[in-house]
């Protein structure tokens, strides 16, 4: 991603690249109620495939869910529509279903109804658990259709060792910012970028079993933005030129999901 002339341009956006059932038993002089599946139950997991908007483009789109219900994507670019998603959903009888914020990639147009970001919903996605999640999209002036495919790099499994590493990022801001990096030593994440940004928070491992991290840093006032703290979800993919394991991307927003921050990077 690129930097959009928006309020929130001068934020961290780089870019690459996301139910509850209960029930009850009886008998006896009483009963307790049966452990709930966690909100992302069969949609948890990395996921990879199509958007297919209703303008009649059809761009790659991927997404990060975890076990909790939170997840990240990336719908990427034919021109100047590249997005970025996240939220919270639901997985209830095999259906997942979301709410959250679908903002423009930086660097490119603002979306269909002239906003840098806006709510989304996410419905009608039959989901079989380890194998596909579809469904359809609304947000910013734009729907859409979508069909993803399970990726096993899911079952990589994480860790801090694993992670652990010195990341140099895409351009920041081209013209200006030329490089960025981000550091993982043990729970311990740092970022800088030469264009005086700095933030500095934790990194910690979700499941040992699924390759993504949860991550929260407090970011330094930089580029007419004050002291703000973002967190999100982050996962270790192959990198590009061949090396598997190699790249970390980030994925995340303030509490309110004013300032999004996206950050891919090779070690």
């Amino acid at each position: 991603m690129k930097i959009i002339r928006s309020p929130w341009r001068r934020v961290l956006c780089l870019g690459v690249v996301i139910g509850t059932l209960s029930a009850c038993g009886g008998g006896g002089g009483g009963s307790n109620p049966a452990p709930s599946p966690s909100p992302g139950a069969g949609a948890t997991g990395l996921w990879q495939g199509t958007f297919a908007s209703s303008d009649g483009t059809s761009r790659g789109f991927g997404m990060l869910i975890a076990p909790d219900g939170r997840f990240a994507g990336i719908i990427d670019s034919t021109g100047l529509n590249g997005r970025f998603v996240l939220g919270t959903g639901n997985t209830l009888l095999n259906m997942f279903s979301a709410t959250g914020t679908v903002f423009a990639q930086a660097g490119e147009g603002l979306l269909p109804n002239g906003q840098a970001s806006d709510p989304l919903t996410i419905s009608s996605g039959p989901v079989v658990t380890h194998v596909s999640l579809a469904g359809t999209f609304s947000g910013g002036g734009e729907s859409a259709s979508f069909a993803l495919t399970y990726l096993g790099t899911t079952s990589r499994g994480a860790s801090l060792q694993a992670i652990a590493g010195v990341y140099s990022g895409y351009p920041l801001l081209p013209g200006n910012v030329s490089t960025s990096s981000l550091v993982v030593n043990g729970n311990v994440v740092t970022f800088a970028n030469d264009g005086g940004c700095n933030g500095a928070g934790t990194i910690e491992v979700i499941d040992a079993t699924l390759n993504m991290y949860s991550w929260s840093m407090l970011i330094a006032a930089c580029g007419g933005v004050t002291d703000h703290t973002v967190s999100g979800l982050a996962t270790l993919a192959d990198d590009t030129r061949g090396a598997n394991g190699k790249r970390i991307e980030l994925y995340g927003a303030t509490a309110a999901n004013e300032l999004p921050f996206v950050f891919s990077g090779f070690k």
